[in-house]
């Protein structure tokens, strides 16, 4: 299997290198929680302000990756004041996320 793929339209043809590096799975799998977490907060009638804590355990070793290296852009795009990683070591093949509402900053 190539791991570039392309099109041609006139003159003008566009390749791309479709092989997925970790580095791109990590962000991947970083994109997906921010999803899950949004998704979360809209299920438990968060608003668009409310700050909240998050905490990933019991999840595969992708995930855990992700956090610590999108830690801030996964905190943005969920208004999360934190993220705690439980970095035990073990693996599963299932994410467990939850979440406590923080504490108003003054």
């Amino acid at each position: 299997m190539s791991r570039w793929a392309g099109a041609t339209d006139g003159k003008t043809t566009v390749l791309v290198d479709t092989h997925i590096t970790t580095d791109l799975r990590i962000e991947a799998a970083a994109r997906e929680l921010v999803h899950c977490i949004n998704t979360m907060r809209k299920k438990q009638g968060l608003s668009l302000s409310d700050r909240v804590v998050f905490k990933l355990f019991k999840a595969p070793l992708l995930y855990k990756a992700a956090v610590l290296a999108h830690k801030d852009m996964i905190c943005r795009e969920t208004l999360a004041d934190e993220i705690q990683v439980d970095v035990d070591g073990r693996e599963c093949e299932t994410i467990g996320l939850m979440f406590d509402k923080a504490e108003a900053h003054e």
